[in-house]
């Protein structure tokens, strides 16, 4: 569920198109679709992370 959304999300980010609230509203009709009670946000410093990744990943990617 988690990736469709991140999926979608980027899509539309992308494209301009609205697929976040296609991804939502099939996500709320699925009777499988388990939501979590907390969720949490990390986050490191950009120094540390550029220190971190040597040209693994380009900069604007989503695991940066």
């Amino acid at each position: 569920m988690h990736t469709l959304l991140a999926h979608c999300a980027a899509l539309s980010a992308r494209s301009g198109l609205d697929y976040d609230t296609v991804a939502d509203r099939m996500i709320r009709a699925s009777p499988d679709a388990l939501w979590p009670q907390r969720v949490l946000y990390l986050d490191a410093d950009q120094t540390a992370l550029a220190a971190r990744n040597p040209g693994k990943f380009s900069p604007d990617s989503l695991f940066v």
